[in-house]
């Protein structure tokens, strides 16, 4: 998410054993990226660096009308995620959505002058980094 964030591209380097197959290790961590980027994969998939990568141990990509923050470390159950870039005093507009892909249940969020707080959910959708879709209607302004 850091390198995708700063406007780099994923690429994985998976080096085959001498006989062209894989080692036991080396298939379970391909496994993982692939049930996260099922998951997530629309944070990273044609989207493009927004004006700050990151905040603390937050990363930003974007798509049209839609901001993802990606969590590289879970906070825990029921704190909240505080992201004083989306403030209303940080000219980004109004925020018309937020969901955390990957979670089915409705969140409870508010966006106002300092930031945007977002309470999380009992537990994480997925074992690593978590990606929210925050949504702007008619685009993000900043």
């Amino acid at each position: 998410m850091d390198i995708v964030s700063k406007n780099g591209n994923l690429l994985l380097n998976v080096p085959p054993k001498a006989d062209g197959t894989l080692d036991e290790r080396t298939e379970e961590i391909l496994s993982a990226v692939g049930r996260w980027m099922d998951m997530n994969g629309e944070a990273i998939y044609c989207t493009r660096p927004w004006v700050k990568y990151g905040e603390d141990n937050l990363r930003f990509t974007r798509k049209d009308e839609i901001l993802y923050v990606i969590t590289l470390e879970w906070p825990g159950a029921g704190r909240s995620l505080d992201i004083s870039s989306l403030g209303g005093n940080q000219g980004v507009g109004k925020i018309s959505e937020v969901t955390m892909l990957g979670h089915h249940e409705k969140l409870t969020w508010e966006q106002n002058s300092e930031g945007l707080r977002i309470v999380l959910p009992v537990s994480p959708a997925c074992e690593h980094a978590q990606s929210f879709r925050v949504v702007f209607p008619g685009g993000i302004e900043k």
